[in-house]
C-alpha cells in the first residue's frame, strides 16, 4: 500500500513540475555588417584598441596589437587566411573567447570576418 502512496505522490509532484515549467527565450543580438568595404585602419584597429588587447598584447607579447603596428603583426604571424577566412588563427582566437575577446559584440567580430574575407587589406 506504501508503495502506491509514494509512486501516487511522485506522479504529482512530477507534474506539478512539468506543469509549473516557464521557457524564457533568449533574442540574439542583431549584427549589423556594412555594405561598403571594411577599412582595417577605421573598422578593425579600433576595435583592438576598444577593447584594450594592447594591455595584453604590446610590443612584448605577440601579436602586437599596438595603433599602426597590428596589421604587419597580425599578417607577418599568418593570423589571418584570405583563403579559409573563418579558419583564421584570428578568427578561432576570438571565437573562443581568448581573453578580452570575450567581450566582443557580434558586429566587432563580423567585421573582422569581413575585413579577413575581403583580402585583409592594409587600408
Amino acid at each position: 500500500m506504501k508503495i502506491k502512496q509514494l509512486a501516487t505522490l511522485f506522479i504529482g509532484v512530477l507534474m506539478f513540475g512539468l506543469v509549473s515549467c516557464e521557457y524564457v527565450t533568449i533574442q540574439p543580438k542583431d549584427v549589423i555588417i556594412p555594405d561598403t568595404p571594411v577599412s582595417f585602419k577605421t573598422d578593425v584597429e579600433p576595435i583592438f584598441t576598444q577593447l584594450n588587447c594592447i594591455q595584453c598584447h604590446p610590443a612584448l607579447h605577440q601579436p602586437d596589437l599596438a595603433v599602426n603596428k597590428a596589421y604587419a603583426s597580425l599578417t607577418s604571424m599568418n593570423l589571418v587566411d584570405t583563403q579559409n577566412p573563418a579558419g583564421s588563427k584570428l578568427i578561432q582566437y576570438i571565437n573562443a573567447g581568448h581573453n578580452t575577446a570575450a567581450n566582443m559584440t557580434g558586429t566587432q567580430k563580423a567585421l573582422i570576418l569581413k575585413w579577413i574575407t575581403e583580402g585583409a587589406k592594409n587600408n
